[in-house]
């Protein structure tokens, strides 16, 4: 019997992405999820509500949520750098994007490498945990656009939670954060 090791690597990333997808419906209870994210105000902390209700990572609860939003939201996954000792910087880990949000702005243009002019490179050496509703400016295909972000920091990667103004969706679901 063939070992995992000796397939090719495109039916080897295959078996991977079809078990994500996997466990991704099993943890997240397949439409369950969008019924209940529907039930939160569009933002960072109902990822995090959302996170702790399934009982799955703030990391995979963000994705699903933005890659399952009907608003238009984005998110990046940003790391440090683990071969510079002094370089104030985090690396673009990964980016998710609303279908609703790619269709009006295109491609977020994000660098690989963002250094300390970014204020959620600062937010993140500056040891914050959450931070809502900051105004940041980043290029799209129609030229430099406003947008908000909320930030979380889980101290091993930073996640920055993207909106464009006017479009936070509120609703009667009150969540409140403690900083433990």
């Amino acid at each position: 019997m063939p070992s995992i090791k000796n397939l090719c690597q495109d039916t080897h990333e295959e078996f991977e992405a079809e078990a994500n997808y996997f466990a991704s419906l099993t943890l997240f209870q397949h439409d369950r999820f969008i019924t209940e994210a529907n039930k939160f105000n569009l933002g960072i902390d109902s990822s995090i509500q959302l996170s702790k209700l399934f009982g799955a990572s703030i990391h995979a609860t963000l994705r699903r949520y933005v890659e399952y939003s009907k608003n238009r939201c984005a998110l990046l996954v940003l790391e440090k750098n683990s071969e510079s000792h002094t370089k104030v910087h985090l690396l673009l880990r990964d980016k998710f994007q609303s279908t609703k949000f790619s269709k009006s702005f295109g491609e977020l243009k994000i660098p690989h490498e963002l250094n300390y002019s970014w204020d959620f490179v600062q937010d993140f050496y500056s040891k914050r945990r959450l931070v809502k509703g900051k105004t940041i400016f980043f290029l799209t295909q129609s030229g430099q656009e406003e947008f908000k972000y909320d930030f979380f920091n889980n101290t091993f990667n930073a996640f920055i939670f993207i909106y464009p103004n006017g479009e936070k969706k509120t609703v009667r679901t009150k969540i409140i954060i403690s900083n433990q």
